[in-house]
């Protein structure tokens, strides 16, 4: 049997909260079938509660539709029923970030990475369905079980979700080494689901961290930063990033605190500039957006976009980007 994974007193969700991220599903899932819109929630809230892992302070909501063009539109249409902020698009991961009674809900989009899964998908004769990229895409096995947020229904499309969970068999749902090429950040959920699950990881996946364990040194400082912070915080981090060989790739910056604490959540941003003024053409969008400065921090401002273009690289480029 396995053991019982409790997180830290200080960190456990109250029942409030609990009973609030309840309503918040509830209510998008309201909003998007009176849009004719299917919502799914998964990820690690899913995973934990599959768990019997009592849910932690602040977990943010990763939500995915059938269609990919309803993930850029619902949350719009939540904001804008709700009068909650405007929704960000971040193009990188492609996900459409709301912030909805102190919770962030992520919709799954388009991203860069979503055509070597389509081909993937294809070589295994899969369906190419938005859920099925969506799903294929995640880091782990144990993150694809799907489950609609009105009708409970899980959904176990590739057909390993479940038993993973229960077996704490941390896993790519595809090739680990093309996992890895794509999102070299895997290296590090796939340590600290072992960490926090004490669970037992594919072997393939294994060796795979250990051949590319080099390109950590080429990922973004604050990334590392949080998962080394996170990692260091489970019993027997250190040791894991020494014997996977990651931890002389981590340049010592990571295991510093920042002189300014670094945050995107979305609690905390605050726009430049919150005047409205009239859209340059009739139908556009207001979207408060992410770019970087010249001094590569990351700040928000409000651009005008067309819906068709909500979403795309050119929505959140600098040089599209007037503070209105």
């Amino acid at each position: 049997m396995n053991k019982q994974i409790n997180p830290p007193p200080e960190n456990l969700a109250s029942q409030e909260e609990i009973d609030r991220l309840e309503k918040v599903l509830w209510n998008i899932g309201v909003i998007s079938r009176r849009e004719d819109i299917r919502v799914f929630v998964s990820g690690g809230i899913l995973r934990n509660r599959l768990l019997g892992i009592p849910m932690t302070r602040n977990s943010d909501i990763y939500l995915t539709t059938e269609k990919r063009s309803d993930s850029l539109i619902l949350p719009y249409i939540i904001a804008n029923s709700k009068g909650f902020p405007d929704p960000i698009v971040f193009k990188e991961s492609g996900i459409v970030c709301i912030h909805v009674e102190s919770f962030n809900a992520e919709f799954g989009g388009i991203s860069k990475d979503s055509h070597w899964v389509m081909d993937e998908l294809q070589k295994q004769q899969l369906p190419l369905s938005n859920l099925m990229v969506e799903t294929y895409r995640c880091d782990l096995t144990i993150d694809t079980i799907l489950q609609d947020v009105l009708t409970k229904q899980y959904l176990d499309l590739t057909q390993r979700g479940m038993s993973d969970i229960k077996n704490r068999f941390i896993k790519t749902p595809l090739d680990p080494m093309k996992t890895i090429r794509h999102n070299p950040w895997v290296i590090f959920g796939a340590m600290e689901s072992q960490l926090e699950l004490e669970g037992t990881m594919d072997d393939d996946l294994n060796k795979m961290i250990h051949v590319t364990a080099p390109v950590v040194s080429s990922l973004s400082l604050s990334g590392l930063r949080k998962h080394v912070e996170k990692i260091l915080s489970l019993q027997g981090g250190q040791e894991a990033l020494d014997e996977f060989g990651v931890s002389e790739y981590i340049p010592k910056e990571a295991y510093e605190k920042p002189e300014v604490e670094e945050s995107y959540r979305l609690t905390e941003v605050v726009p430049q500039d919150t005047t409205v003024s009239k859209p340059p053409e009739p139908g556009m969008i207001r979207q408060l957006v992410p770019y970087k400065t010249r001094s590569g921090k990351i700040d928000y401002r409000y651009i005008w976009v067309h819906p068709k273009n909500v979403g795309k690289p050119a929505a959140t480029s600098p040089k599209a980007d007037m503070p209105f």
